[in-house]
């Protein structure tokens, strides 16, 4: 339908733009004799005025007009000629020409064209086309739109999806570029300059460590730092503001040709590897046009998303970056992001950390924010390191300028690109946690908490099924131990087996004793059924046996279920003491945060609901459940924050909605239909605040009306 539609659409312009030129040679030609001669001056005046054309509309007109003010350009300009072609062809007909000439100023005239907005929500990519447009304009190189969508905003550039930037009322959202600058500063704690190759939304910006003073950034399109400063007021962060920022505005690797300013960093995260002005930042000649001006042992981070890459590609752009800077590592922080660390230097942070702590213990919450707070996590994302990375590449060929496959691949087109599964099996081989021989069980394997490794892998595997088997090779690498047990306790919960789980922590208790992680996994729940009566002496006992922050964990589960909120705010500063790998941190987050959202005193009341925000949605972005956002929902609400507890509801919400595509039972159903219902009134009361956007607040009432409606229906 679409290809018919555009046929016949497109059919009448292409004949009458094909008679423009016999007409004009028509016109100047008064006899047979002249046509060849009039040929000639149309076809010399046609060829100069299609070079003026294309540098005057693509450099100057359409960026100044736009779309919609190029394309009544362009009808004016054709019913002037038009009109002059009238006069010149009914000369014995004035009042003929006169009256067409009249009818064709008034359509001119009448004709305004509206933003086009289906063609500005619509993307190449197969991503949702809904939003509202916040900010549009045609730069030199690319159209650049901003969508406020979901409650967050997103940056396009000629449709292409380039970040996600958080609204201050959205959960943080987590995507594996956001590891970009965080990993440099790990990988270099003694780094100070960094560059870092295309803007997008900030979102890199963002993540920069305070152990960095200067931080220079390269966009191609001008348009793009004009679309964050237009909606700056409407994010959580700005990264325009860092005073480190230095901006570029060309192209990185004519930047990088004119100046010979050295880095101890450069991140690279242009756009899609297959448009035009990107797609030349992935080859060997720019690679090693960047490794010039790193500093000695300087490190080259590398963005990939893995679905715009078959096994080929991926093996050539690790065989490129080893032949640019010698040694290279492969993240993946989430199944869908690659991330390539390359460096000449040495790109083994592992030992520093579990000795130093370094930078990590300098910036704890910059690095928490992005999931990052210990060793485990490092080890956790990677997916191929120096050794594995030299195998994934040996025999491959680098992609060049001459022969640029990243540039010229179908890969995405045509939906060969790796999924996450797909990646996560290629990568198997390679990835050192599925090696029971490599240096991570053989070098650290007593300083590493492996349950918490298992666990975090765990929470991605409805997005990744090779996780699942990844995970079984750890437990079998590590063999007989507790947290290998455990790890595998964390594996079968994942995967929804209640009843095997749960007698699966009880076999794991009594065989480790004194792993206070495999305790707490066994007893938490019998804890929680007591609703802070006293518990029976065996169960007393093993309480006594967990660390101070566990048992506080499980005292303070107590006094919450029995609203003693003074008493459980009495245990905070035990509860604080939860290490980031422990079991029951996250717990312990949301009793520190329950408490807080609960201060009866006015004057107080906010500051620490504020509190309690801040230490939800550091956790959230990793751990999401009904539980965090209705806490976040009560927080918003005592901390005098519209926004938040909107965006808490449509969080509910939407949690229930993908509940409801499965199968339920009855009690269930009723159970999500009672809860959407209670939002309701919640909503409403948000809703009148004039701080909120009233376009988004019918977007919720929207959603939770046929949320209500899905689960009547399907009860």
């Amino acid at each position: 339908n679409n290809s018919w539609t555009g046929f016949l659409l497109l059919l009448p312009m292409t004949l009458a733009i094909g008679m423009t030129f016999p007409l004009a040679v028509r016109i100047l030609a008064p006899s047979p004799a002249a046509a060849a001669a009039a040929s000639a001056r149309v076809y010399a005046w046609n060829t100069v005025g299609a070079i003026f054309g294309a540098i005057a509309g693509g450099f100057w007109l359409i960026p100044l007009l736009r779309y919609e003010g190029s394309v009544r350009l362009g009808v004016a300009a054709s019913l002037a000629s038009g009109i002059a072609a009238l006069w010149l062809l009914l000369r014995p007909r004035l009042v003929l020409a006169a009256v067409l000439s009249v009818i064709a100023v008034a359509a001119a005239l009448i004709f305004q064209p509206q933003r086009p907005e289906a063609l500005l929500l619509t993307s190449p990519l197969t991503i949702p086309n809904n939003g509202r447009v916040l900010y549009y304009e045609v730069g030199r190189s690319a159209s650049v739109v901003v969508l406020a969508q979901d409650g967050g905003l997103v940056l396009r550039t000629n449709g292409l999806p380039e970040a996600m930037m958080d609204t201050p009322g959205q959960a943080p959202r987590f995507s594996g570029e956001f590891w970009l600058a965080p990993l440099a500063s790990i990988m270099r704690p003694e780094a100070r300059d960094m560059l870092i190759i295309g803007y997008g939304g900030g979102v890199v910006v963002e993540g920069v460590a305070p152990n960095i003073r200067n931080v220079d950034v390269i966009e191609l399109e001008s348009k793009v730092i004009d679309a964050n400063r237009a909606t700056e007021q409407l994010r959580r962060r700005n990264p325009l503001n860092d005073p480190r920022l230095h901006l570029i505005v060309n192209d990185a690797r004519g930047a990088l040709q004119l100046s010979a300013r050295k880095y101890d960093v450069i991140v690279s995260q242009p756009s899609h590897p297959w448009t035009a002005g990107a797609s030349h930042l992935y080859t060997l000649e720019f690679m090693a046009l960047a490794h010039q001006h790193l500093n000695v042992d300087g490190v080259f981070i590398q963005w990939m998303n893995v679905a715009f890459v078959n096994e080929s590609l991926l093996r050539s752009l690790t065989r490129t970056l080893q032949t640019a800077f010698g040694k290279v590592r492969i993240y993946r922080p989430d199944p869908f992001t690659l991330v390539f660390v390359a460096s000449a230097g040495s790109l083994a942070p592992e030992q520093r950390l579990l000795q130093t702590g370094v930078p990590l213990s300098l910036s704890p919450a910059h690095f928490a924010r992005y999931g990052i707070g210990g060793t485990e996590d490092l080890v956790f994302a990677l997916a191929a390191d120096e050794e594995g990375a030299a195998r994934l590449a040996q025999d491959a060929a680098p992609i060049t300028d001459d022969r640029n496959r990243i540039a010229t691949s179908t890969v995405f087109n045509f939906g060969s690109g790796l999924s996450a599964d797909q990646a996560g099996r290629l990568l198997a081989s390679y990835d050192p946690l599925q090696n029971p021989d490599s240096w991570i069980y053989q070098q650290l394997g007593g300083r590493l908490a492996f349950d918490y490794i298992i666990r975090r892998n765990s929470n991605y595997l409805a997005l990744d099924r090779s996780l699942r088997d990844r995970a079984q090779h750890i437990i079998d690498a590590l063999g007989p131990r507790p947290d290998a047990r455990l790890g595998a306790w964390y594996l079968r919960s994942a995967q929804g087996d209640v009843a095997g789980a749960r007698r699966m922590a009880l076999e794991n208790a009594e065989l480790a004793p004194d792993h206070a992680a495999t305790v707490y996994s066994a007893i938490q729940p019998d804890v929680a059924a007591l609703r802070g009566t006293p518990p029976p002496p065996a169960l007393a006992a093993a309480i006594a046996s967990l660390p101070d922050s566990a048992r506080a964990t499980l005292s303070g589960a107590g006094f919450a279920a029995v609203s003693d909120y003074q008493s459980l705010a009495a245990l905070d500063p035990v509860l604080a003491t939860a290490a980031w790998t422990d079991a029951w941190r996250l717990d312990a987050t949301m009793l520190r945060a329950d408490w807080r959202a609960r201060v009866a005193n006015s004057d107080r009341a906010r500051g620490f609901a504020d509190q309690a925000l801040e230490m939800l949605d550091r956790d959230a972005m990793f751990t999401p459940s009904p539980a965090t956002f209705g806490l976040r929902l009560s927080a918003a609400v005592t901390a005098d924050r519209p926004a938040v507890a909107l965006e808490a509801v449509d969080s509910l919400v939407s949690w229930d909605l993908g509940l409801l595509e499965r199968p339920l039972s009855a009690p269930m159903r009723q159970r999500i239909r009672v809860r959407l219902t209670q939002l309701q009134p919640v909503l409403e009361q948000q809703a009148s605040d004039p701080r909120l956007d009233p376009a988004r607040v019918g977007e919720v009432r929207e959603k939770l009306r046929r949320a209500i409606e899905k689960a009547t229906a399907t009860g």
